[in-house]
């Protein structure tokens, strides 16, 4: 089990949830007026597109319409893998192609500081339209890299801001 009680553990999965992976910016809801920060993680962002619309799901600790009864590894397969604890895979629009390559330690850091944010109960109708292929993941080998080469730590942030998929 994971010590979401760890503030290092907690402050590094911070780090890498709100800045390196951006999570917010997909699984927090719009307004009139912008993002709904109040409603951070909550999920219901929609983009329409040609191929249907995209909703991206609640990732708070509500146990309903969250994570919150997610295991620590379901959560950890979930951004690696594309996986939900169904066994279903997402669609690409999650970037797990780019996440499979965080490390263990970090991926225990994200669910550390996942496990910090309040459960917010809001039921996302999901994507039932998408006409996207949900194409098989073939999960990178986690890179395990220290500060103590910044050239590697830079090319392992790059690859967790999924910097290659504009680019």
């Amino acid at each position: 089990e994971i010590d979401p009680a760890d503030p290092a553990l907690v402050e590094r999965g911070k780090y890498l949830v709100e800045v390196v992976m951006n999570c917010r910016a997909c699984h927090t809801p719009l307004g009139e007026n912008g993002p709904e920060l109040a409603r951070a993680y909550a999920g219901g962002l929609e983009y329409t597109e040609s191929f249907g619309t995209w909703r991206s799901p609640n990732i708070t600790q509500d146990k309903k319409t969250g994570i919150g009864g997610w295991t620590d590894e379901q959560i950890i397969t979930a951004v690696r893998e594309g996986k939900r604890p169904t066994g279903e895979q997402m669609y690409p629009i999650m970037p797990y192609q780019f996440f499979s390559a965080a490390s263990d330690e970090d991926m225990k850091a994200v669910v550390a500081f996942l496990r910090t944010i309040p459960g917010i109960e809001n039921a996302v109708a999901g994507n039932t339209d998408l006409t996207l292929p949900k194409p098989a993941h073939v999960p990178a080998e986690p890179m395990d890299i220290g500060l103590e080469d910044p050239v590697a730590e830079g090319r392992y942030l790059a690859q967790l801001a999924h910097c290659g998929d504009c680019h």
